[in-house]
């Protein structure tokens, strides 16, 4: 089984505006992948199913149907609940929250050249479902506009925020500069 994208730490690769923004929570990686025959299992980043998920992704399954690969992440609210939640298995509390979407056929071949705009319209028809909360995010266009998302994100108490290269491919298992993560302590004189 192939390994969602990766994220790279702000600091260590120029950014090329315009980016995609979304704010970070702290949760626990999961992709839900729906088979052909239309079943949903939940995976860790790592490949270890996610049993605790396992609710989340049949109604993943049944909303987008055979042949979808969704990438995000799992959060009952904080990393000590998120944690407890899935090393007891028990889905209460537990929130969805995905970013991005691959056909099964990219995920297998590991690679999506399609743009992020439209591999992220893939998620609509999760809005609105229970327990799953499409990540949104906003199109930045500058320095100082990251620095005016990333503060918004600190003063509403998410993790920091992750700054997405509009035209890069999704590759699976690869941490590139593509994807970067600006999180509290790392970068403070916004």
């Amino acid at each position: 089984m192939n390994t969602p994208m990766l994220l790279k730490n702000f600091e260590d690769t120029p950014v090329r505006y315009p980016v995609w923004c979304e704010r970070k929570h702290d949760g626990i990686r999961a992709v839900v992948l729906v088979d052909e025959a239309g079943r949903g299992t939940a995976w860790s980043r790592y490949g270890r199913p996610l049993p605790a998920a396992q609710g989340i992704a049949d109604q993943v399954a049944a909303t987008m149907g055979p042949g979808h690969v969704v990438d995000g992440e799992l959060d009952a609210g904080s990393w000590g609940l998120t944690q407890s939640a899935i090393k007891r298995k028990d889905p209460a509390g537990l929130v969805y929250r995905p970013w991005d979407a691959l056909t099964l056929s990219e995920w297998t071949a590991g690679r999506s050249e399609v743009h992020l705009g439209q591999r992220r319209a893939r998620l609509d028809p999760l809005r609105g479902v229970p327990g799953v909360e499409v990540v949104d995010g906003l199109l930045v266009l500058n320095e100082a506009a990251l620095g005016v998302c990333f503060a918004d994100a600190i003063e509403r108490k998410f993790e920091g925020v992750v700054i997405k290269d509009l035209h890069a491919p999704y590759v699976c298992g690869v941490r590139s500069g593509m994807w970067q993560k600006l999180k509290m302590g790392r970068r403070e004189e916004w």
